[in-house]
């Protein structure tokens, strides 16, 4: 492995704020600037990414206020889900996924047993964590080592250590992915400051 492909890059995924729609609600808003406060005081970010939903473009705007005007936010497709959600659930996809998710939930269980009981949470992870290595190979080639993504759950969550990550992350948590070379080696969560709703 040459020394770049050695760098460990990080790749954090931060779900939206409360939202109302597709927009985020002013709590939401306000959820989003302090969860980018308290991660500006440990990490220094290069670029911010959105999945292209309105929410997710509000959060890049809200984290550019507050952590650097010098960053810009660029849509990337790798951090929407719905796509997956379709492939795997059809017509009246949202409902089933969220029913889903409530079950495995009721189940007791975190991403462990939704891997086990869920086509989707299946199907996502290969498709995040194939999104997440590209998207880590295109920071290594541009000089980068930390982005900031948002995105949406069940779908932030699913490329992340199963044995300790819940199924449905809260309001503005955050999944940090340590990738090195064409792996993901490590992750955590970090629970958003102001708290919120979980799926």
């Amino acid at each position: 492995m040459d020394d770049n492909r050695k760098a460990v890059v990080v790749v954090a995924l931060m779900r939206h704020g409360e939202k109302d729609g597709d927009a985020l609600t002013e709590r939401g808003r306000k959820q989003i600037e302090a969860a980018c406060e308290a991660l500006g005081q440990i990490l220094s970010f290069d670029r911010v990414l959105t999945s292209g939903a309105r929410r997710t473009a509000q959060c890049g705007e809200i984290a550019i206020d507050t952590l650097s005007s010098s960053l810009r936010a660029e849509v990337n497709d790798g951090l929407m889900f719905l796509e997956t959600m379709n492939m795997v659930y059809g017509e009246n996809a949202t409902k089933k996924c969220l029913d889903e998710v409530a079950e495995v939930r009721m189940a007791g269980g975190g991403l462990i047993s939704a891997l086990e009981m869920s086509e989707y949470a299946r199907r996502g992870r290969k498709v995040l964590t194939d999104a997440i290595i590209a998207l880590a190979a295109d920071m290594r080639a541009k000089g980068e080592t930390t982005i900031l993504g948002f995105s949406h759950s069940p779908w932030c969550e699913l490329a992340a250590e199963p044995d300790t990550t819940p199924y449905g992350l809260g309001e503005t948590d955050t999944v940090l992915y340590f990738v090195q070379g064409d792996a993901i080696i490590g992750s955590v969560v970090i629970p958003g400051p102001l708290g919120g709703k979980t799926n």
